[in-house]
This record gives structure tokens, sequence and C-alpha cells, in this order.
């Protein structure tokens, strides 16, 4: 299933670094608009950087890697830093993307039970250095990583981009976050009612959110709507710790096999 995002001016939660792919030269070049002498950004080459758990880094590393995940996300999106690093939960993992000694990335997974699947916590570019190909680089890495242990499908919510009240600028950011991951082959599942309990505006303790999955395994797929439902429970069940009773749980539709998707409606 594709989504099709009705995008207000241009045509994915998380933030990523977008730009020149890697390896693309970065020399002057003649482009209308761009005043003489004006360069490209510099292109940044993906064998120069490399994940590494956080608790291999040193102190100041580590405060740096915090910097990048507050930065990345709002307060009411994002755990304490300390339960991610020093506090985790067996089957978590937490890699920063590190280049020249220096942290530009953050990573945070969590197994789904004995599912082969993973669930993808959080996921962010340092904000400085975003538009010149890094996320690609770490999302490379990352499933690559995930792969070599024998995962099969990465699963994970972003911020709906035509959640009602959503600001025109803001909506543009969520689109621009989904269609990142979708360049990299993953696709919005069609669920409707999926939420996370972060708390929201409405004070009902619970944020509407999107649901992805992306395949890991080399020639894998992307799952549809019969794969949903098991999805959908696995994510309920190993990330928010919820009861299979719940009934958040029951109030998350998931369209039926070959059915239109209705996620939107």
């Amino acid at each position: 299933m594709r989504y099709n995002l009705k995008m207000a001016g241009s045509g994915i939660s998380l933030p990523f670094a977008f730009g020149l792919p890697a390896g693309t030269d970065s020399a002057r070049r003649p482009t209308r608009g761009r005043p003489p002498g004006a360069r490209y950004p510099r292109p940044v080459m993906a064998a120069a950087y490399a994940l590494q758990p956080v608790e291999d880094l040193d102190s100041a590393a580590v405060d740096a890697v915090r910097r990048i995940y507050e930065e990345g996300f709002p307060e009411r999106l994002r755990a304490d830093f300390r339960s991610l690093t020093g506090e985790r939960e067996d089957g978590e993992t937490a890699l920063a993307l590190v280049g020249g000694r220096q942290p530009c990335g953050f990573a945070m997974l969590r197994r789904l039970g004995d599912t082969g699947w993973t669930y993808l916590r959080y996921f962010v570019v340092e904000q400085r250095l975003r538009g010149h190909g890094l996320g690609g680089i770490m999302w490379n890495q990352l499933t690559a990583r995930l792969r070599a242990d024998g995962c099969t499908l990465l699963v994970f919510d972003v911020e709906d981009p035509g959640e009602p009240g959503c600001g025109r600028d803001e909506s543009q950011i969520r689109s621009r976050r989904v269609g990142f991951y979708q360049r990299h082959g993953a696709v919005v599942l069609p669920v409707r009612g999926y939420r996370t309990p972060h708390g929201n505006a409405g004070g009902d303790g619970w944020t509407p959110m999107l649901l992805m999955a992306a395949p890991v395994a080399a020639g894998g797929r992307a799952p549809g709507a019969g794969e949903a439902r098991a999805l959908v429970s696995a994510v309920y069940q190993h990330r928010w710790r919820l009861d299979p009773g719940h009934p958040q749980i029951a109030a998350t539709q998931v369209a039926a096999p070959d059915s239109p998707d209705r996620t939107r409606e």
C-alpha cells in the first residue's frame, strides 16, 4: 500500500536529514538563482560514519547525544534520556551515529518479543547537519545491523500529517517525515485509531499516530493488511505494555485484506 499524502504547498515522527545523496559532487555547478561562487553543501560519505552503542561513548559524547535527542523531539513525545541509556529494558538498544568522533544522530530500538520484529522508538539527526544525507546513512546502517541480527521487519509510529488541528507548516514537516520512510521502503499500515499513551492537548492521555513498517530482510516485502493486526498487537503488547484485553487495542481498526485503504477518510 502506498500512502498518498495531500500536502499543502509542496509535495517522514521523527526528524531526519534530507539533501544531496552520499557521494554527490559538491563542486561549483551553475544553477539558476544561485549566486555566483555559491557552493553546494559538502557531501557526506557513508564510510565516514558508524553506529555505536551509546554506552561505549565517553561522557562528553553522551551529553551530545542527549542534546540531539532533546532538540529533536517535543517533550510530550520523549522519555527521560536516562531511561534510554542507564535504565533500558531487556531487548532495547541505544545507538549513536558517530562521525569524526562526534555524535550526529541517535536511534533507539526495542525487540517486539519473539516475533522477529523490532520497534524503532527514536530516530533523529543533529539539527544543524540535516540536509546532507545523514538520515539515509543512519537508516541504511541501522537496517543492515538488524538484518544481521535476524530481524525481518522494522515497525514505528509517526505523527499524522492529517491530524485535526495540525497547522499547515506542521503538516508539511510531518509529511516530509513520512516521505523519508517511504523512500526507504516503509509503508503506512492500513490502521485507523492507533494511539500511543504519550498524552496530548485533548487531555485524554493518548496521542493519535500513524503506524508504519519497513522490511529488513533482503528481498522482503512491505507488510499489508494481512499482517497489520499482528503488528498492532505486537506493538501494543511489547512497546506499550498493554494487556491483550485493553480497550485501546480493540479500538484500533485494521482494514480487511484487499479492501480499500480507509485510514485517511
